[in-house]
């Protein structure tokens, strides 16, 4: 049901904290299962009708600015939400079956940025706290979706209370507060955010990207099967998190960066 969803996702009870503040206050969070495309991409996330016969409403608000609204929800009522809202789904792949979980997922931020103002913002937020540099990470790879593992975490792999690294985080650079002069940091590795590190979001991207993932109901299927949840997200291009945390990875071998510039990246 759609606690035991929410479970999942945020290793805790989101139920209790239904019109309490979880999240920074200029984001908000709707599900659009009707909304069939974005920018011209099918989104495999849309359906006019869920697996228990349910037709959803347009446009479901889920967090509005910061505030839990409501959760996804099925047939079976809980305490916190009483009525189906159209998001029992079905299991597209190998398995069978239906779940509680996520169609097309639209996360809002309120005053967007540009990547430049982004930049500014970071270093802003760093000399504040008297910090020599920020941090940012330009991209991180997943193992399940191929894009960002942190996704992975929050819908799936969240009960287990333990500190887990994203998988890799490639692109990785310090950003001087001094003259704002990047640095790649070399074999990082970032703990995943936790649901208390995004009440404190300094800003978003104005820029939107599009996500169209089998979202997996458990860990387990993540790993060794391709059977999923058809899933929408559009999400900002970046945040800025006030506080993650960034360590050294830890292998038994580190390479060493290349001496000379390799030919295929030289100018013609």
């Amino acid at each position: 049901n759609a606690l035991a969803y929410a479970s999942r996702q945020f290793g805790e009870s989101l139920e209790s904290k239904i019109d309490r503040r979880i999240i920074s206050k200029n984001i908000s969070i709707t599900a659009s299962p009707l909304q069939k495309e974005y920018s011209g991409i099918d989104l495999i996330g849309n359906h006019g009708i869920d697996a228990e016969g349910v037709v959803p409403k347009a446009k479901i608000v889920l967090v509005q600015d910061g505030m839990l609204k409501t959760l996804l929800s099925n047939r079976t009522p809980t305490l916190g939400v009483s009525e189906s809202n159209g998001h029992s789904r079905r299991v597209i792949g190998s398995g069978s079956g239906a779940g509680t979980g996520p169609s097309v997922i639209n996360v809002i931020a309120a005053a967007g940025l540009t990547s430049d103002q982004l930049k500014k913002e970071i270093i802003q937020a760093a000399k504040d706290e008297g910090l020599e540099y920020g941090i940012i990470v330009r991209k991180i790879k997943s193992i399940v979706t191929g894009k960002t593992p942190a996704l992975d975490r929050l819908i799936f792999d969240s009960q287990n209370q333990q500190k887990k690294n994203l998988e890799k985080s490639i692109y990785v650079y310090k950003i001087y507060v001094k003259d704002g002069r990047e640095e790649l940091i070399r074999s990082a590795e970032i703990v995943d955010p936790s649901i208390s590190s995004l009440r404190h979001i300094l800003g978003a991207s104005k820029n939107q990207v599009l996500l169209n993932n089998l979202m997996p109901m458990n860990s387990q299927s993540a790993a060794y099967s391709v059977d999923g949840i058809p899933a929408s997200f559009i999400t900002p291009a970046g945040l800025i998190i006030e506080e993650l945390e960034v360590r050294k990875e830890k292998r038994n071998y580190i390479p060493k960066p290349p001496f000379v510039t390799s030919p295929l990246s030289l100018s013609k």
